[in-house]
Parts: C-alpha cells; sequence; structure tokens
C-alpha cells in the first residue's frame, strides 16, 4: 500500500497498521532516501509507505 504521509500523520498510521505501539516497523520512501517511519520523524519530513513488518 502506498500512500503519501506527512509527519503530523505517522502516529495514526502507526496505531492503523501495526498491532500494537512499538511492535514492528513502517519503511517509507522520502525525497532523502528509504528509512524507517521513526528516521522519518526525527529528520521531520514525510513520504510515501513500502511496506510495514511486525
Amino acid at each position: 500500500m502506498r500512500l503519501n504521509h506527512n509527519v503530523s500523520q505517522f502516529e495514526s498510521l502507526e496505531r492503523k497498521l501495526l498491532p500494537a505501539p512499538g511492535l514492528g516497523i513502517i519503511v517509507l520512501t522520502t525525497n532523502q532516501g528509504i528509512m524507517t517511519m521513526k528516521e522519518a520523524e526525527e529528520k521531520h519530513i514525510g513520504g510515501m509507505t513500502l511496506c510495514y513488518v511486525y
């Protein structure tokens, strides 16, 4: 599922895609490369969801 997300949507995205908070990762593609959602949040950049793993 490839969806555009900005930083303010990350918390709701995590609740929607992962079975529990902190259980698993969401991988994004951003204008600065491929990174986890947590890395993108630290850099304050949005991106598109590539996949999620738990």
